[in-house]
């Protein structure tokens, strides 16, 4: 039985530690970690809105168990949001200035996270790496 990732009819899957590579029926391709992967992958094609919505609403929960965890104050929200924020800006943008073989919309958070960990290993840990 297909396998759609969205509107993309899955081809072709191959697990690589802690995330899946897909290639699909146009050709293209997307790596997930398995965990996105697992909530990602539908029997039937699905819009763009109800993919989001099964994808993030995880994220949001488990961002809203660490808020929960860490008691942040109701007035720091903002700043938090703002400094997650900058943090992944800045990030992306030191990733972008390496090497890029993908739109920016196409990007992940693992994908940024990969090239500035490949760069630390070049340079034996010496980076202005953000955590």
């Amino acid at each position: 039985m297909s396998r759609f990732v969205g509107t993309q009819r899955i081809e072709n899957q191959v697990e690589d530690g802690d995330y899946v590579v897909l290639t699909f029926k146009d050709g293209s391709s997307s790596r997930l970690s398995k965990k996105m992967f697992s909530i990602s992958a539908t029997r039937e094609s699905t819009d763009l809105t109800n993919l989001w919505e099964r994808q993030l609403s995880p994220v949001v929960k488990d961002i809203l168990q660490t808020l929960l965890d860490w008691d942040v104050q109701l007035g720091q929200l903002d700043y938090l949001l703002n400094l997650l924020k900058t943090s992944i800006e800045h990030n992306n943008s030191k990733a972008q200035a390496i090497l890029w073989n993908k739109k920016l919309d196409e990007r992940t958070i693992s994908d940024i996270d990969r090239v500035l960990k490949s760069v630390e290993n070049k340079t034996n840990g010496r980076t202005e790496r953000e955590n």
